[in-house]
């Protein structure tokens, strides 16, 4: 739930910062240190495995994605 909350904050920024013409860096450099941050830390602990990461920020990224789209 994490990496799926943070790939999802993650894309939003992203496709945000793309599409607005004001918008600067600052945005999705945040959101990826927050997202890298929250997703090491989950490592650390042990809570899960490195698929489990990479696939719930995957299904986030991809959410998002289908979600910006309508």
């Amino acid at each position: 739930m994490h990496a799926i909350a943070m790939g999802g904050a993650l894309m939003f920024f992203f496709l945000f910062s793309f599409s607005d013409a004001y918008a600067s860096g600052l945005y999705p450099s945040v959101a990826l240190l927050a997202t890298g941050l929250v997703c090491t830390s989950r490592l650390a602990l042990g809570s899960h495995s490195n698929f489990e990461i990479w696939s719930g920020l995957f299904v986030g990224l991809l959410a998002q994605y289908i979600a910006w789209q309508f």
